[in-house]
């Protein structure tokens, strides 16, 4: 539902920094979460909403 809501707010892409509040989650139940890892460097990760 995060997803969804981020996406109808207009929002396409999530960039979340490993140790963030959250960032584990996603990172491990990113199929839960509703989003596709589309890119990581130096601990950066960025999430493409559907």
């Amino acid at each position: 539902m995060s997803a969804q809501e981020l996406k109808r707010r207009g929002i396409d892409y999530l960039l979340m920094f490993d140790g963030e509040f959250g960032a584990d989650d996603v990172q491990m139940k990113a199929d839960q979460w509703g989003v596709h890892q589309v890119a990581e460097y130096q601990g950066a990760r960025l999430y493409q909403l559907p």
